[in-house]
């Protein structure tokens, strides 16, 4: 192969991936838009609220669930669903730890779901919470149900992009002494994090704590129900989180603390959500 054809090989691959890219984050802009439409009817925005939208908009005629590596078969839903989405988020947050952090992080939140559903279970108004997402259709969703509904609660909602993320970072540095910063299922849509996301949020001058849900159990073990997404719709999940973080170990930077291999999700096990978590050393 002469120069020339590595060349336009390479720019083809490339302009792919960022195509690839686009359009994942233009379905995105429109999917919030759509929920944001339905957020707009609310009067009130407490548990009911959000588990209406989650379940009436974005998780539809589910008839399983996986938690903890087991393939449980649900008659409906809709009865059972507080019961199945505080399994999936109480191992994060809950009344034991709730008091460890000064800031709790999400990152990649979407439209809230998970900020507002911790804010209503919780309270919270006590504890300062930066909410991180990349489309701006998430973000005014946030800004709207935080100003309309949750104005007293001490709620910060920015742009947030995972291999571009100095800015975001920087404005947090040295202001926190405990951080919890949580993600799920929003690396998975970065095919490759660059190390500058770690090193900036690692650079915060506090202690941290990080729980990632990620569909990433085939990067653990090859006895994860799920297994990579090589050809389909899922192809651009994310390749390499669980390496970086046990670079990071090696480097005596990190600690991971617990894996749960193919935690939790609705429905299917090609995106099931794997737990990992981590402290800074």
């Amino acid at each position: 192969m002469n120069i020339c054809t590595f060349i336009y090989i390479a720019n083809i691959f490339y302009i792919n991936i960022f195509a690839i890219y686009i359009n994942m984050a233009d379905g995105y802009e429109n999917y919030w838009n759509i929920i944001f439409s339905d957020i707009k009817k609310k009067n009130n925005f407490e548990l009911n609220d959000i588990f209406d939208i989650n379940f009436n908009k974005e998780i539809i005629n589910v008839e399983k669930v996986i938690y903890k590596g087991e393939i449980i078969h649900i008659n409906n839903i809709r009865t059972e669903k507080e019961k199945y989405f505080n399994l999936s988020r109480q191992y994060t947050l809950n009344e034991k730890n709730i008091n460890n952090y000064d800031l709790i992080i999400e990152l990649g939140s979407g439209w809230g779901r998970n900020i507002f559903y911790y804010i209503n279970k919780y309270n919270l108004k006590n504890t300062k919470i930066i909410s991180g997402e990349y489309a701006d259709s998430g973000c005014n969703a946030q800004k709207f149900i935080k100003n309309k509904f949750f104005n007293e609660h001490d709620l910060d909602i920015y742009n947030f992009d995972y291999n571009n993320s100095d800015s975001f970072f920087e404005n947090i540095k040295g202001k926190y002494n405990n951080v919890l910063v949580m993600t799920f299922w929003s690396i998975e849509q970065v095919t490759n994090l660059n190390d500058n996301f770690f090193n900036n949020l690692l650079n915060i001058n506090a202690k941290i704590k990080c729980v990632h849900i990620e569909p990433i159990g085939w990067q653990i073990s090859n006895k994860s129900l799920m297994k990579e997404n090589i050809n389909g719709p899922r192809n651009y999940y994310n390749k390499n989180l669980y390496k970086k973080l046990t670079e990071l170990e090696k480097s005596n930077k990190i600690s991971i603390n617990k894996n749960i291999l193919d935690f939790f999700n609705f429905g299917c096990v090609e995106s099931c959500g794997t737990l990992v978590e981590w402290d800074k050393t």
